[in-house]
């Protein structure tokens, strides 16, 4: 008997085969591997957070225990959530985090180069049980990967991400162009990773960012094919489908929406939104009790407001010495005694090396200009040309 004949007696063609292979293959790659789930139910959250951490490094606890937290989100019983960005250089281990919520979630990934409308769809689509008639929700988390600095410039994208974080604001309408709008409705938590930093005030208060970095150890870290993650995402199933972890989520926000009345520290606005994630993290053991989570939040709080450097802005100054020849730490000293310049076709040169090397995406030039004037080194004209000369700041 042939092929053709093989197929046909079956009932199923060549491409429905090898795509149904394909789909048990992948469901057996995931129901294999290390079993890292622990036997006790209420550390459900430790157990995500340690796998989590098993396959990359460099965030700190609760960076773990709050993406843990949003791999296992019951978003039907949440009101607030917010847009988590996963922001670092290529290779520091962005993408493997988002990859391991899919996992968690069973979500899947989308391109960060999806339309706004394809968005509105694909929301549309993971939130539902019948998209078509909006009245059974379902826990959903919108993951996207890959997403550049252009995407929030779309104003359907940003509407999506600035609306639907509240379920009270996310309702949009778009015309049918029969005289008929459609309506969607875009709450859920979305978490995407990117090399570039939000610009956006607006997208900024409503985002918590995760910044990841190289280290020596990514190296030690898990193969995310290396673990079992059928028997995580079943054990957040079942949990979610106990009544009376509803009703533990619901005690918590209540006891923590009384506190943050008059929060400790920080403002208001920053608890109300990590409010239902953090309910979460509490309902599923990744925090022993509500003071362990509020001291915690604060810690990580009190350190966001702490100016650290942003990749590009690392790899700029990294740039500058390379072509000046000493580091950063230098240069107050020596403008005391020299004019300390480059050109704008060395900064360029230098820029462009680490932009093949794949280090960085290339930067637009008014970021450019910004950090360079952040840094100390303003414009000069001289004869036909331009040179950026170093000021220091402390002699002005």
């Amino acid at each position: 008997m042939t092929d053709e004949q093989i197929s046909q007696s079956t009932g199923e063609s060549e491409p429905e085969k090898i795509h149904e292979f394909a789909r048990r293959l992948a469901l057996e790659r995931d129901n294999t591997g290390l079993n890292l789930l622990s036997d006790n139910q209420r550390a459900l959250g430790l157990d995500l957070a340690n796998v989590l951490a098993s396959i990359t490094f460099g965030l700190t606890k609760w960076e773990y225990k709050f993406l843990a937290s949003v791999s296992a989100l019951p978003s039907v019983l949440c009101h607030i959530l917010p847009i988590v960005q996963i922001i670092g250089e290529p290779g520091s281990g962005k993408s493997q985090l988002l990859t391991a919520l899919s996992k968690l979630s069973g979500q899947t990934l989308i391109s960060g180069q999806s339309t706004g409308a394809s968005l509105k769809n694909h929301i549309n689509l993971i939130r539902w049980v019948d998209p078509g008639n909006k009245k059974v929700e379902k826990n959903c988390l919108l993951l996207i990967d890959n997403l550049n600095e252009d995407s929030f410039k779309k104003d359907e994208y940003l509407a999506s991400f600035l609306n639907g974080y509240n379920r009270e604001t996310d309702t949009t309408y778009i015309s049918a162009g029969d005289g008929k709008n459609v309506e969607f409705k875009t709450f859920c938590c979305k978490v995407y990773t990117t090399v570039w930093e939000l610009e956006s005030q607006e997208l900024r208060r409503r985002a918590v960012t995760i910044r990841t970095t190289k280290t020596v150890n990514l190296g030690d870290a898990l193969d995310i094919h290396e673990i079992n993650w059928h028997q995580f995402k079943t054990a957040i199933k079942l949990f979610w489908e106990n009544p009376s972890n509803w009703e533990t989520q619901v005690k918590y926000k209540e006891e923590l929406l009384g506190l943050i009345k008059k929060p400790p520290r920080h403002s208001r606005e920053h608890w109300t939104l990590l409010l239902d994630v953090l309910v979460t993290g509490l309902t599923i053991g990744c925090w022993n009790s509500l003071i362990d989570c509020i001291e915690d939040t604060t810690r990580w709080l009190d350190a966001t407001n702490i100016k650290r450097l942003t990749f590009l802005e690392k790899t700029i100054i990294t740039a500058l010495e390379s072509i000046l020849g000493f580091p950063q730490s230098d240069w107050n000293q020596l403008s005391a005694s020299a004019t300390i310049q480059v050109t704008p076709r060395h900064l360029k040169e230098a820029i462009e090396s680490f932009v093949v090397e794949g280090v960085i995406e290339r930067p637009k030039l008014t970021r450019v200009h910004q950090i360079l004037k952040e840094v100390g080194f303003v414009p000069k004209k001289e004869g036909r040309s331009i040179v950026y000369i170093y000021i220091n700041k402390n002699n002005k």
